[in-house]
């Protein structure tokens, strides 16, 4: 396997040596352990299978002397660590510049607003990719006017459970998109545009010769030292029985007192499920890149939630930088539920009836900044994190409480060691229909690593993390027994069960754009969230894994 691979780098070594002006990354990832997939807090038996992956990403940056520009992605992944294996070239597109006009040819990747419509994008870590086979042009019309066109059509892959490891779903899309940008100094920036999606699926019933339609509407300008942005769209489909659909997202910034303030809104109601193949609107909650925090993550509906956002940064000076985030997320009252408020959802009151529109709630204050003549630096955080939500009918929420820490030290010369412990308190709570708790599940969490960092040599780092888990039995049961449940039949079973895991990464530095890493050991799996959308990482267990990167 590994043997391929180097084959097919060299090959394409040749074709590079071969061109002028150009540049390429290569990335190869291989790993060979154990997936551990456990199904749940009760499984004394979790699943364990043979798992391993050979990723080699080759990508080239070509400019030809007549100013076409030609990207190619390059991939021998057989399996990947995430989605189907990938042999050849699995991405390319060829744009050119000419006086007021811009064309693109082959995978397209654009950004229209702020992605209520459109926003083709990919992401690996995730393995999404929405991005249509097809060509864009942009024409200047005049130096504050253009016109833009997108025609293209691709297969949408996705997978019916996060779990899976290749996606299982898919969608053929022929999309058509049309519109115009106008710039003003007096009255901002103004946009608008149409889509067209033909979408029709082998796998999903009900939906051959699926019309949508979109109309976009956008306006960015500023009054002063306010910045103001305002989207907004309407969704149609060619299906009588579907009432039209919207989407709205706001944002406004302003500086008060060298307070820097950000408030953004949403508000997403559709009634139809795929619009996600071509858009990738604002989450509007923020995505952290802490281990244990973002283990909780919100799952987004992209057709049924109202979302508020607050962000205030402060730099008092160099030592001390405070940041502070609030965001809450809800979907829209149904005819026959009672209507929550804001108030409900910053409550998050376990034991009123609220869970039929799924609120979110999350708070996060972080303080950062050198001390020591700037040879210490030190970030603190604090995040509150509440979901509730109905799996079918039995409500269920998730709360954690966590404080994520890091501290980097000036060693000798160049070196330094740097910190980060994490420790986390998350409930989990099942009730049935009315409301009365049925089981509780309470998890203790605790996440370290230790660096030590050469800049221009390697770096070594040390990673342990550790689970506690205990459960109860609730109040349900013990009304239906007419005693203490725990005391008569124990709690849940594994109740007292700790989980660790740990590894070691050693990174070497081969040059300033070369490096390889080797890692041991074991990793816990979980979501991994990138703009809203998610897959589960699988766990792995009593193996190694090697990167290796190079920029040329």
């Amino acid at each position: 396997m590994v043997l391929k691979a180097s084959i097919f780098f060299l090959l394409w070594m040749s074709v590079i040596n071969a061109q002028t002006e150009m540049n390429y990354s290569y990335e190869m990832k291989y790993g060979d352990g154990k997936e551990v997939t456990i199904t749940g807090p009760n499984d004394l038996d979790p699943e364990e299978e043979d798992y391993n992956y050979i990723e080699n990403i080759l990508e080239i940056n070509t400019t030809f002397s007549n100013g076409i520009y030609l990207f190619t992605q390059l991939e021998y992944s057989d399996p990947p660590v995430l989605g189907e294996s990938i042999k050849g070239i699995s991405r390319f597109y060829l744009d050119y510049y000419w006086d007021r006009l811009y064309l693109k040819a082959g995978d397209i990747y654009s950004l229209q607003g702020r992605g209520l419509t459109l926003n083709l994008m990919q992401d690996q870590n995730i393995d999404y990719d929405n991005s249509v086979r097809g060509i864009e042009v942009r024409y200047n019309v005049l130096d504050n006017l253009s016109l833009f066109t997108i025609l293209g059509q691709s297969k949408y892959k996705y997978r019916s459970n996060p779990v899976e490891r290749e996606k299982d779903l898919s969608l053929d899309s022929k999309l058509e998109f049309v519109g115009f940008e106008y710039e003003h100094d007096l009255i901002g920036t103004l946009s608008s545009s149409i889509l067209l999606n033909d979408i029709s699926s082998d796998d999903i019933k009900n939906i051959t010769d699926y019309k949508l339609t979109e109309y976009d509407f956008t306006w960015n300008g500023g009054v002063n030292n306010i910045d103001l942005f305002i989207e907004y769209v309407i969704s149609k489909t060619n299906n009588d029985a579907i009432t039209d659909g919207k989407k709205f997202y706001s944002m406004i910034y302003t500086d008060i007192y060298d307070y820097g303030i950000t408030y953004e809104y949403k508000n997403y109601l559709l009634n139809h499920n795929y619009n996600i193949i071509s858009a990738n609107p604002p989450i509007v909650f923020r995505e952290s890149s802490s281990t244990l925090v973002s283990s909780n993550a919100h799952v987004i509906n992209w057709n049924d939630e109202i979302g508020h956002q607050i962000e205030i940064n402060k730099k008092f000076s160099d030592h001390l930088i405070i940041q502070a985030n609030t965001s809450l997320a809800y979907s829209h009252p149904k005819e026959s539920s009672l209507k929550i408020s804001i108030m409900d959802v910053l409550k998050m009151d376990g034991e009123a009836d609220i869970y039929h529109q799924y609120p979110f709630r999350q708070t996060y204050v972080e303080a950062s900044g050198w001390i020591n003549d700037d040879n210490i630096y030190y970030k603190i955080g604090i995040d509150k994190f509440d979901d509730f939500k109905k799996n079918i009918d039995n409500p269920f929420s998730v709360s954690a409480l966590t404080f994520p820490s890091l501290f980097t030290f000036n060693i000798l010369k160049n070196s330094s060691v740097t910190i980060y412990a994490e420790y986390q308190a998350r409930e989990e709570i099942n009730r049935m229909p009315d409301l009365l708790v049925e089981r509780t599940d309470n998890y203790t969490d605790q996440y370290y690593s230790l660096t030590y960092n050469h800049p221009s040599l390697f770096s070594v780092t040390y990673f342990y993390r550790q689970e506690l888990y205990k459960g109860e039995w609730g109040e349900f049961w013990d009304e239906q027994v007419g005693g203490d449940y725990d005391d008569l039949y124990g709690p849940p079973s594994n109740s007292g069960n700790i989980e660790s895991w740990q590894g070691i990464d050693v990174t070497y530095k081969i040059n300033t754009s070369t490096q390889i890493s080797l890692f041991t050991g074991s990793q816990k799996g979980g979501l991994v969230c990138a703009n809203g959308i998610c897959a589960v990482q699988p766990g792995f267990d009593d193996g190694y894994k090697i990167t290796f990167r190079s920029l040329f």
